[in-house]
């Protein structure tokens, strides 16, 4: 019978088992602290998390106050806006005519009659 023949002799053979015995140590060890830096790293970003939280508590509570301040002021804004808008806006069949007041000079439109359609639906 033959014996199967080594590739490496038995001091190689123990050398290559201590070394790998060596390098799962040294895996072992990684994975360890790969665990402890993720848990670490899930501690910090639940502490920013929360500073955030407090963060977006404030703005909603300005955006709030803000809105509730602001909100009658813009309204009146818009309807004053509106009005000049619609003072200024003529329509079509609207001439522009002076007439004296005590202020001065006074401009307001001179409105032709239209026709609404009221005339025939009565007849």
């Amino acid at each position: 019978m033959q014996q199967p023949t080594l590739v490496c002799p038995s001091s190689a053979s123990g050398l290559l088992t201590v070394f790998g015995l060596a390098l799962s140590i040294v895996s072992l060890v990684l994975a360890f602290y790969a665990i402890w830096q993720a848990n670490d790293a899930r501690k910090e970003a639940n502490k920013v998390n929360a500073a955030t939280l407090d963060l977006l508590l404030d703005v909603r509570t300005d955006a709030k106050s803000v809105a509730t301040i602001l909100a009658p002021e813009l309204k009146e804004y818009g309807a004053v806006s509106r009005q000049a808008l619609m003072q200024r806006t003529f329509r079509p069949t609207e001439t522009l005519t002076a007439t004296a007041d005590d202020s001065g000079t006074k401009a307001t439109p001179d409105v032709a009659p239209r026709d609404t359609g009221a005339s025939n639906a009565s007849s």
